[in-house]
């Protein structure tokens, strides 16, 4: 499992490696940090109660079955990011100005304090009270589905092709797939948080 100077470690890689044979392992350096994320939110929960999993630390704030249940609808958007290949134009924007202008590491995101809070866009927003072992399974399905979807352009330069974050800008697609996750790692601290709290 990679740990966090690993895994900034490896955006490095995912910037510098642009040849067509590095395409697929760029891919899955990518993907190995969502990996490592969801195997992680998935060893934190083991053994917990369907209680535990409802119980709210403050009336506003998400339950672990509702973070979880965050989680996989994000998830499960990641493999549409594939259609963006062919269909979208390439090289939209000059990568060296995104970095220039960014003010923020992308394995930051994993932490609350330097990625900030962002609201859950429509279509990610969790429903309370879901059974917890099929929240996780959910989260599961959703990443290997996503995961099968994204391999299908493994043997494209990602890098030409962005998603517009609504909150941290243009990111090229190795990026996107990695954001997914340092956003669950982010989701997990909250989890651990709240475990602590109920």
């Amino acid at each position: 499992m990679a740990d966090a100077g690993q895994s900034e470690a490896s955006i490095e890689l995912l910037k510098t490696e642009a040849t067509p044979a590095g395409f697929p392992q760029r891919l899955e350096q990518a993907i190995e940090i969502v990996d490592d994320a969801v195997a992680e939110v998935r060893n934190c929960l083991s053994g917990i109660s369907q209680a535990e999993s409802e119980r709210r630390p403050s009336p506003e704030a998400w339950s672990v079955g509702e973070i979880v249940h965050h989680l996989a609808l994000v998830i499960a958007r990641a493999g549409n990011l594939s259609t963006l290949v062919g269909t979208q134009a390439p090289d939209r924007f000059d990568y060296s100005a995104i970095l220039a202008q960014r003010q923020f590491k992308l394995p930051e995101i994993a932490d609350a304090g330097k990625g900030g809070k962002g609201v859950a866009p429509e279509g990610t927003r969790p429903t309370h009270g879901g059974n917890i072992q099929d929240l996780l399974d959910e989260l599961s399905r959703a990443w290997q589905e996503s995961k099968r979807k994204l391999r299908t352009v493994s043997d494209q330069d990602l890098s030409r092709y962005y998603y517009e974050h609504y909150r941290l800008g243009p990111l090229n697609l190795y990026e996107t797939i990695a954001f997914h996750g340092y956003h669950a790692r982010k989701h997990l601290g909250q989890i651990q948080r709240t475990l602590a709290a109920i």
